[in-house]
């Protein structure tokens, strides 16, 4: 987990302004992907959180139709 925050933040920069609930997300799907299916997501995290948002919609809308 370490490792994932600190490769993280190396791409930050001093004084900019960054969206911290899509900087965890990125973090928290790439360790997700390492530990359940020893899966490096680095580069494709982005598009894997936006697809879990579809999905969860989807069976959040199947699941409550009204």
């Amino acid at each position: 987990m370490v490792e994932y925050a600190e490769r993280a933040m190396r791409g930050w920069n001093s004084g900019e302004v960054r969206d911290i609930h899509e900087d965890m997300m990125e973090i928290t799907l790439q360790i997700v992907g390492k530990t359940l299916f020893n899966a490096e997501l680095t580069r494709d995290a982005k598009e894997v959180g936006e697809t879990m948002e579809v999905l969860l919609k989807l069976a959040a809308d199947f699941a409550n139709p009204f």
